[in-house]
């Protein structure tokens, strides 16, 4: 499952911890059989299992990250309920179970559309260290960086969000500003802000 598809966080927060138990796994044998073999610590082979603990540590902190997004994650009914109200826009790209990664700390958006210059968000979980304003100026500056100059806006509520996206697509879409390769660009450079 790939970055932005719905249900990524879920996969990633199943496979990190998958991958941090067979660290756990691999460090008890071989520390075990080390041990057993030899009847003491003192041994080069001893390193292996040690060092193995760098490995397991970037797993479960990966983990310990997303585990968080439990509660944010958007459910199935309003998913459905999005691609419902995506069907007539073929040009918009969306993306799903976005994190954002900053030195504040990790925020989770339930889905983005991008559309022309504007990128809109939802954020109905815990919204953590950023209120919706410092999300909207942290990810504008981040795509700024980027080369990409796009308005951003987060909101709370999916019907919010649907009502202010309606008027900017009718606009958008009369200038003939969408550019479907430049979105799926945008997203990719979002979504490589977190996991």
């Amino acid at each position: 499952m790939k970055k932005g598809e719905y249900g990524h966080i879920e996969y990633y927060k199943k496979r990190m911890l998958f991958i941090s138990m067979i660290f756990i796994v691999l460090i008890a044998v071989l520390s075990t059989a080390v041990l057993l073999v030899f009847k003491t610590r003192n041994n080069a082979l001893i390193l292996l299992p040690i060092i193995l603990v760098l490995p397991f540590a970037r797993f479960f902190v990966n983990y310990l990250i997303v585990r968080q997004a439990k509660a944010w994650t958007m459910s199935h009914e309003i998913y459905e309920e999005v691609q419902t109200y995506l069907k007539g826009k073929i040009d918009v790209t969306a993306a799903y179970d976005v994190t954002v990664f900053s030195k504040e700390g990790v925020t989770f958006l339930d889905f983005i559309f991008i559309y022309g210059d504007i990128v809109c968000g939802l954020r109905s979980g815990n919204k953590g260290k950023f209120s919706d304003r410092d999300m909207e100026k942290y990810i504008e500056k981040l795509l700024r960086v980027d080369g990409y100059k796009m308005k951003v806006y987060v909101y709370d509520e999916l019907h919010k969000l649907t009502e202010a996206f309606d008027k900017r697509y009718e606009s958008i879409k009369n200038e003939n500003k969408a550019n479907v390769k430049r979105q799926e660009k945008v997203k990719d450079s979002i979504l490589n802000i977190g996991v």
